[in-house]
């Protein structure tokens, strides 16, 4: 019960909407996706559509909502979920849509990851490109991300990359306030001491949220007033127009990706394999690695 919440967001310290839609667009159409003026079809029932996992959410569209946050930053959500921490690839390396999104805007962004309130990541990316991959699937040991290596396994609780506001700061690391502790402390004693209060739903809530989603709450704090940060189904959402998305908040942009599009996350980079084993795979024999 406790376990189904999750969200998906990235937060980019750019208020210039259309350079962030001009740049993802960019980005988008080198990797072989085309523009598209009206929403690509849905080939799956609407049914299915809002079962979908993450990692079945099918690659017919891809669909960007951006939108103002707090001063300084724009929110994004997409359609898959997870879209710009998929990778993108030079012929030596992968690097993250994230990455190459920030080089070209040349500012700081972070995207976090909810996976049913306990398990998580957050992929920081400052404006030289430059990764920062924290967090896994709770106990399980994660080596990597979308083929970005995790280079903190566990659960998140700080900023390792980027230099952020001291608010922001403190809502990734909100497991660990003393206020917060004594909080859940008090509910506790206070449902020992009055049993019914166990069938109080609110606290109930309060008391068994998971790591992850007690930050992705604070994070909305300090980012972003509106409902929309806790639209986790886009493309659902898009689709069915079930839920009402303040349009005049959002900017959507709607891509077709390359026919046969697909994310793996087994596949090593030539670069994870010289790293790992010592030797590079023979198609890189003949490319030159600077």
């Amino acid at each position: 019960m406790w376990n189904r919440y999750w969200n998906y967001t990235t937060c980019i310290n750019c208020t210039d909407i259309n350079a962030i839609g001009r740049e993802i667009t960019n980005l988008f159409v080198r990797q072989g996706a085309t523009c598209a003026k009206d929403l690509p079809p849905s080939y799956i029932s609407i049914e299915k559509f809002r079962q979908q996992h993450i990692s079945d959410q099918t690659s017919y569209a891809w669909i960007v909502a951006l939108y103002s946050g707090r001063e300084g930053w724009a929110i994004v959500k997409t359609y898959p979920s997870e879209l710009l921490c998929h990778y993108v690839t030079d012929d030596y390396d992968y690097y993250s849509q994230l990455s190459a999104l920030t080089m070209a805007l040349k500012c700081d962004a972070f995207h976090l990851s909810v996976h049913g309130g306990d398990a998580g990541f957050l992929l920081e990316a400052n404006a030289k490109g430059t990764n920062w991959v924290s967090g896994g699937f709770g106990s399980n040991s994660n080596i990597y991300f979308y083929k970005q290596p995790i280079n903190t396994s566990g659960k998140v609780n700080k900023f390792s990359l980027l230099n952020m506001p001291s608010d922001i700061k403190a809502a990734i690391s909100i497991n660990q306030s003393p206020a917060l502790q004594q909080r859940l402390a008090e509910i506790k004693k206070s449902i020992e001491e009055n049993p019914e209060l166990a069938l109080n739903i609110d606290l109930e809530f309060e008391l068994h949220s998971g790591h992850y989603e007690k930050i992705d709450e604070a994070l909305q704090s300090c980012m972003d007033k509106s409902e929309n940060w806790r639209i986790n189904d886009l493309g659902y959402r898009i689709y069915t127009s079930a839920k009402k998305i303040d349009l005049f908040q959002m900017h959507l942009l709607y891509f077709k990706p390359l026919v046969g599009y697909k994310v793996s996350h087994e596949d090593l980079s030539p670069k994870q394999e010289l790293e790992l084993y010592d030797t590079l795979p023979e198609s890189i024999f003949n490319k030159e690695i600077l």
